[in-house]
């Protein structure tokens, strides 16, 4: 089984830290700005070329955080935003600067799987109180099991 964590790390520079104290291979990261990023520099995967911080300043990045698996290069995608209403399915994965993870109820992150792949992978986010971490984003642990070969 391949873990994967899914996080905005809202260009903390404690994030990298707190990804190394969990049981995940690989981290898919958004908002890591170049304090996070000189952290982490041996291990982000895949990024060949120079971030220009200049024009950008909240790379999306892909993180080796294990030797259980190789890390390639990973484009990113955006997903919408939903104002989670009590009563339905969206959870709570973002707070605003003026709020705390207790009082969280906007899901700003979502994790997407192809047709086909979704019985072999879990998705949980790690919103209680104590797990939530140093980002106004919570993260998004990712279990993928290993397809069985015959």
């Amino acid at each position: 089984m391949v873990k994967i964590v899914c996080w905005n790390i809202a260009m903390s520079d404690a994030a990298y830290p707190a990804l190394q104290e969990m049981d995940a291979d690989v981290a898919l990261l958004q908002e890591v700005g170049p304090g996070a990023a000189e952290q982490m520099q041996g291990a982000l995967g895949g990024r060949e070329e120079r971030w220009d911080w200049g024009r950008r300043d909240r790379w999306p990045a892909v993180a080796k955080l294990s030797d259980r698996v190789e890390v390639e290069r990973f484009h990113p995608v955006l997903s919408p935003s939903v104002d989670a209403p009590l009563g339905t399915r969206n959870v709570p994965t973002h707070h605003s600067n003026r709020a705390s993870p207790e009082t969280a109820r906007n899901q700003l992150d979502y994790a997407f799987v192809s047709r086909g792949f979704g019985e072999s992978v879990s998705v949980r986010a790690m919103n209680g109180v104590e797990e939530w971490g140093p980002s106004d984003h919570c993260r998004i642990m990712i279990e993928a099991r290993s397809a069985r070969r015959a």
